[in-house]
């Protein structure tokens, strides 16, 4: 490490830059999880680090303070290893997507209890994601059909590269080079095959097939530590918009209430998806106020206070399903 620069001028400027309150949040933050001399973290943020860097560390350590803020608890001590290397990779980041992976992960390691024996990993693997690549593994994570989010199901869990091509707007081309380059960092793996038709016990031939793929268990580690999960917090804030969106959505489940109430629980949970609030509102309606698999408007009487609060308890049940 060249010039370590005093831990009390990298704080100056970080007033200059962003405000007295922010500068004070973010290092206290830092300060809490590690107990390096002050004069050393100093170094980790000047080291070679020109204004942009500066910059997008400061910004990356707000968001991660932020994220931390869901867990409800005080942040753990990180290792040094882990924290030099993630301050140094993720200064370089331009993209807003990957700069919150970046805080997302910092904030998990900082979670108390939290494991952070692979983080170290983590880091190395995401410095080297491009913002298409990282988009390729989240797809493939979000899949509907090929849930890898939900952690009971085994791997591989295979998806089209058809779909992968439409999600991503990418050619042919580009897409077998982005598995390629995801397979070189073990994240995801193809279909292999016989090379022909004919079975020749004498010279089996095996070739990977482009046309399905799926995440490694290591891809599904990396996308899951670069979120952050779904909180009591998160859960409670939902649970309100619910129990004050609920009877409108009832009576038109698949019209404009069902997406205000995607749009506002999307802003308190961002890995939100809308399938995943279809999904939850109907198992509460299905099992409370439809008949079967009847999809009906509920127009002929007020929902009641009780049935509210069963209904939005089956949602939020099937929402920590998806996102546990």
């Amino acid at each position: 490490m060249n010039d370590i620069v005093p831990f009390q001028e990298i704080q100056k400027e970080a007033a200059k830059a962003f405000g007295q309150e922010t500068a004070a949040n973010v290092f206290g933050f830092l300060a809490d999880i590690t107990r390096q001399p002050a004069k050393e973290l100093g170094g980790l943020l000047a080291d070679h680090v020109r204004y942009f860097r500066f910059k997008t560390q400061l910004k990356i350590l707000k968001k991660a303070k932020k994220f931390h803020g869901f867990f409800g608890c005080k942040p753990q001590e990180v290792p040094l290893k882990f924290i030099a290397n993630l301050l140094d990779n993720c200064s370089w980041e331009e993209n807003e997507d990957m700069q919150t992976r970046w805080a997302a992960l910092l904030a998990n390691a900082a979670n108390q209890g939290e494991s952070t024996t692979d983080y170290v990993t983590y880091v190395e693997l995401l410095r080297q994601l491009t913002p298409i690549q990282a988009m390729c593994l989240e797809v493939m994570y979000e899949e509907r059909d090929y849930p890898a989010r939900l952690y009971s199901r085994q791997l591989p869990s295979y998806q089209s590269a058809h779909t992968l091509k439409l999600a991503l707007s990418i050619a042919d081309d580009q897409l077998h080079v982005l598995f390629d380059s995801l397979m070189r960092l073990n994240l995801i793996h193809v279909k292999l095959g016989q090379e022909n038709d004919t079975f020749d016990t004498q010279n089996v031939g095996i070739e990977r097939s482009y046309e399905e793929s799926s995440l490694t268990y290591l891809g599904q580690a990396l996308i899951k530590k670069c979120r952050i999960p779904f909180t009591e917090q998160h859960k409670k804030k939902i649970r309100a918009i619910c129990m004050d969106k609920i009877e409108e959505v009832a009576r038109d489940p698949n019209g404009k209430p069902l997406d205000t109430l995607f749009d506002a629980m999307k802003e308190v949970y961002g890995y939100m998806t809308d399938n995943d609030v279809r999904a939850a509102v109907w198992s509460g309606f299905r099992k409370y106020i439809w008949k079967g698999d009847q999809i009906t408007k509920h127009s002929e009487r007020p929902l009641g206070t009780d049935l509210r609060i069963q209904i939005v308890d089956m949602i939020i049940e099937e929402l920590n399903r998806i996102h546990a």
